[in-house]
């Protein structure tokens, strides 16, 4: 039997990353990972050598506010700390990691794919196709080709 990681609650998962002051304002929070606690505390030169995380205002006190701004400033901090490390000749947080769908070559073959089923589509479509007659087609694109052109936007970049 395989274990099973611990499930993180979704009270927890939505603040993820975020950390609430006594005084209501929620700030972002990047915890720095284990292995990497001295390297950052060297770039940062901090008296113990350790840094185990980074904090800063997201000048909010709504929760949702919060998560939106979540992303853009924890990207900004990652960035920070990423700068410091360089500079020091130490590698970034992420190390030489990239996940492989971010890669420019993989967003080019899916435009090209996508570009390919566009072009393939056919413009004789009837977007009545499939409803009961009196059935109103509201909405529905005017042809093959705008049907695989709207359900390629609508796919995820996964």
């Amino acid at each position: 039997m395989t274990k099973q990681p611990p499930r993180v609650p979704k009270k927890d998962a939505e603040v993820f990353g975020l950390k609430r002051a006594a005084s209501g304002l929620w700030s972002a929070r990047l915890s720095i990972p284990r292995d990497r606690w001295q390297d950052v505390g060297k770039a940062y030169g901090t008296r113990s050598s350790i840094r185990q995380e980074f904090l800063k205002s997201l000048q909010t006190h709504d929760k949702q506010e919060a998560i939106r701004r979540r992303g853009p400033a924890l990207d900004a901090l990652r960035t920070q700390v990423n700068g410091r490390l360089e500079a020091i000749g130490k590698k970034p947080l992420s190390g030489d990691w990239v996940p492989d769908w971010a890669t420019p070559e993989k967003a080019i073959e899916a435009g090209l794919r996508y570009r390919q089923q566009i072009e393939q589509a056919s413009d004789d479509y009837d977007p009545a196709e499939g409803l009961n007659p009196g059935e109103a087609a509201e909405g529905a694109p005017e042809s093959e080709r705008e049907h695989v052109r709207w359900r390629v936007r609508k796919t995820p970049w996964l």
